[in-house]
């Protein structure tokens, strides 16, 4: 059954990095402009952000298809989407981001803190069969 809700949780990933590689490439779009986003940004910078966003959300889906889950891979992901949210709260705490752009990135926290709970309940097994 857990295994079930870990997949699920990396196949709701993979739309939600999909939205957000749009917003950091489109940032003057609606939803980039209710985060608070800079409307325009320095190209390079948004693009490649995107382009990693995007990759990652790839990396969660064809996770979700495997016979057994890449523990490293879960970890890497776990630590980005965890850095997300520590990223956009520091930022609101110092002033510099919008409050919305930091309850949006909340769920990455959750999502960061379900695959750190089920990386260390499984340490040692071979597969994702915990």
């Amino acid at each position: 059954m857990i295994e079930l809700v870990l997949r699920l949780s990396l196949w709701i990933s993979l739309p939600l990095n999909a939205g957000a590689a749009y917003i950091l490439a489109f940032p003057s779009s609606w939803p980039g402009q209710l985060l608070g986003l800079p409307a325009a940004p320095d190209p390079v910078y948004a693009y490649l952000a995107a382009y990693l966003v995007a990759l990652l959300g790839l990396a969660y889906g064809w996770m979700a298809l495997q016979p057994s889950i890449v523990r490293p891979l879960l970890w890497l992901g776990a630590l980005g989407k965890g850095g997300a949210f520590a990223v956009a709260a520091a930022l609101w705490l110092a002033g510099l981001a919008r409050a919305p752009l930091a309850a949006a990135v909340t769920v990455d926290l959750l999502l960061a803190a379900f695959w750190i709970a089920w990386l260390t309940g499984t340490r040692g097994k071979a597969s994702a069969d915990g």
